[in-house]
């Protein structure tokens, strides 16, 4: 994967080459599975969905962190 340039709690954003564009673009990567979940060629657009990815996350886990209900969900989705 290319150069990381942002990180958020759940997510960071690295330059690469993706798979809907053809040359390097920024990718927007969960932290906790890899995936590449969001690829755009502008830097402002990348850095506001990695925040707003990681805002979300973090309202799934609730007030009191619960990490683990989404640890279980990356991994139940991976085995699939």
């Amino acid at each position: 994967m290319g150069d990381f340039i942002y990180e958020s709690e759940n997510y960071k954003v690295v330059i690469g080459n993706g798979a809907d564009y053809e040359g390097e673009h920024y990718l927007v990567i969960n932290k906790r599975t890899g995936v590449v979940e969001v690829e755009s060629r502008l830097y402002p657009q990348s850095v506001a969905y990695c925040d707003q990815l990681s805002d979300s996350l973090d309202e799934m886990e609730g007030p009191d962190n619960n990490k683990a209900i989404l640890d279980e969900l990356a991994n139940e989705n991976l085995t699939h």
